[in-house]
């Protein structure tokens, strides 16, 4: 058990630290700031939207494997 959570803890050591950002509103949706420009900054994504589509489509997902359902798929895409 204890090897399980040192797997884990090791996995998100970047997060955990404070150098990775995980959620996607602030690298995605353009909320988030370039904090070291450079000659090629570029942009993060040509679509502005899929910032808070990925935090949606994750909460839901999250929420169905709290409530024991596996999510494969998105049931208010309409197909």
């Amino acid at each position: 058990m204890a090897l399980i959570v040192a797997v884990v803890v090791a996995g998100n050591a970047l997060y955990l630290s404070g150098h990775f950002d995980a959620n996607p509103l602030s690298t995605y949706a353009g909320l988030g700031t370039i904090v070291r420009p450079g000659i090629l900054t570029g942009s993060f994504t040509i679509d502005p939207n899929v910032g808070y589509t990925s935090q949606a489509l994750g909460h839901l997902a999250a929420v169905a494997l709290l409530h024991g359902k596996l999510p494969w798929w998105n049931p208010y895409e309409g197909a």
